[in-house]
């Protein structure tokens, strides 16, 4: 199942609503606090809250939220008691294409007051609408069936279907798509990979306990899946290690030692002196974790289309490895399994290389989306799509944006002619 957009209205300072259309590779730029974190974890927030064990619909305790209240993330910026979230999908595995799902909060409680989901065309498929007062009461609409009014209960955000008065007065064809409904939502935890803007730092040596189950926020697992995969079909470790050699002029190796495993790093042209990953810069630790997820992405350990989510992947890294790191990002969006990318980033010198790949031939213009995010004079996040033609160019770029290396250059030669001699 491939997700092909998400959408959020009244979350955090984004109070209109504000679409994503996932390219496979994504990039996310603006100034600070303009929105852009919020906007990435919108989708490890909703991924959490289809297949847990929350309190509400929203699993506020998500890693990706810090336990906020539900005030906390709907919008202070209007007064409207509403956050709504959208989900586009493009396969054809299910009838419903599309599903949003609109919030409120009744007495400190947050509830599910209104689902759509839609087909392919654009047709309604169902709606349920919360009835005033009636908590738990909705009144359902399918086309060519009359009007329901019956009790519906959910799990996070999926509808349940199961137990004695769950769907109770509600049809055969209701119930169906409700069904097709819970099946995409639950389909967003193992689509759905984010890594935090702060990885976890790397152990010297680690307790062999098998394949992780997937990759956490912190990316502390990275470790850990290479180790598992030299014990088996050795396909992660090879492209990691290929991208760090280009990068830092370094290979990358797993010390196995049966119960305990390290990460080590060898030189390629000097003399060779394996060192543990924990004696290297910062650079290679916090970069581990991207390359590590992305090549799950590229050999299929991930499910098709699989949304990456990463913020700052170029930390600590030099320009020159900010260049192998987009062509890294150039080659995991080609591969079968067809994973997007998500990036969040204030680089200048990725977009630059983003943008050669594209000039070259490399990538084609509509495999790359470019979104700019800007605080408005009221508070709310503003998102510009920028798209580049087939030279690289952007379209509709805002004025004045990482221009401050020119602006610098300009005050540094002022203040050089005006100093004495």
């Amino acid at each position: 199942m491939s997700l092909t957009s998400f959408s959020v209205e009244g979350y955090r300072s984004f109070v209109r609503r504000t679409t994503v259309d996932l390219r496979p590779l994504t990039l996310l730029f603006g100034y600070n606090s303009a929105g852009k974190s919020a906007l990435v974890r919108a989708l490890p927030l909703l991924s959490a809250s289809c297949g847990g064990g929350n309190v509400g619909p929203l699993a506020l305790d998500a890693e990706a939220l810090r336990k906020p209240t539900y005030a906390d993330i709907a919008t202070r910026i209007s007064s409207r008691n509403k956050l709504a979230f959208g989900l586009t999908w493009n396969d054809d595995e299910c009838p419903i294409t599309n599903i949003e799902i609109t919030l409120r909060e009744d007495d400190k409680r947050h509830l599910v007051s209104e689902l759509f989901a839609r087909g392919a065309d654009g047709a309604e498929l169902l709606h349920a609408i919360d009835v005033p007062g009636e908590t738990g009461r909705y009144e359902i609409t399918v086309p060519g069936e009359p009007l329901m009014t019956a009790t519906l209960s959910f799990k996070d955000l999926r509808p349940v279907l199961s137990g004695a008065s769950a769907t109770l007065g509600i049809s055969k064809v209701a119930r169906v798509t409700l069904g097709r409904c819970v099946q995409r939502l639950e389909s967003l935890q193992d689509a759905v990979h984010w890594l935090g803007a702060v990885r976890a730092a790397p152990e010297r040596r680690v307790v062999y306990q098998g394949e992780p189950v997937r990759l956490g926020s912190t990316g502390k697992e990275a470790a850990a899946k290479l180790a598992y995969d030299v014990r088996g079909r050795k396909l992660i470790l090879p492209r990691v290690s290929a991208v760090t050699r280009k990068m830092f002029g370094q290979s990358i190796d797993v010390r196995d030692s049966g119960e305990e495993f390290s990460i080590e790093m060898e030189p390629v042209e000097r003399a060779p002196l394996r060192i543990s990953i924990a004696d290297v810069g910062e650079g290679v630790s916090q970069v581990l974790p991207v390359l590590v997820l992305g090549a799950m992405a590229a050999v299929g350990d991930l499910p098709l289309g699989a949304v990456l989510a990463i913020e700052q992947p170029e930390m600590h890294l030099h320009p020159r490895a900010e260049r192998t790191l987009a062509e890294f990002f150039g080659e995991v969006i080609k591969a079968p399994s067809r994973p997007r990318l998500l990036i969040e980033t204030h680089s200048e010198n990725l977009l630059l290389f983003v943008q050669l790949l594209v000039a070259r031939g490399d990538l084609k213009p509509e495999d790359v989306s470019i979104l700019w995010l800007e605080t408005l004079e009221n508070g709310e996040s503003d998102c510009r799509v920028i798209t580049l033609d087939a030279r690289g160019r952007p379209k509709d770029w805002p004025a004045g944006v990482f221009s401050e290396d020119v602006k610098t250059a300009r005050e540094l030669f002022l203040a050089q002619r005006r100093a004495p001699s």
